[in-house]
């Protein structure tokens, strides 16, 4: 297993070009962009933690509380993957 990572990680790495950090002499300022994109005002989150530990509790507890909180796990996950599609907050 251990051979076969070490192959993906040497086949992969001749193939990227190199990145600003990579570079022995490099600053900080040299990478400087976009890192990602984090929603500071979603409230998603919040329903997504509290069914998925109801899908948990539901497993230990019974059958129907575990369907009843995958059905509002995959109506919150909707929800926050579609955020910005709708609404208040959608690009163009």
């Amino acid at each position: 297993m251990a051979f076969l990572i070490a192959f993906y990680l040497l086949f992969t790495g001749r193939q990227v070009d190199p990145r600003p950090e990579d570079a022995l002499e490099a600053d900080v300022v040299d990478y400087a962009g976009e890192y990602g994109f984090f929603s500071p005002t979603s409230w998603w989150p919040l329903p997504v933690g509290f069914f998925a530990a109801l899908t948990g509790t539901g497993l230990i507890v019974g059958w129907w509380l575990f369907f009843l909180a995958v059905l509002g796990l995959m109506l919150s996950l909707v929800g926050f993957v579609f955020e910005y599609y709708r609404g208040e907050q959608a690009t163009l």
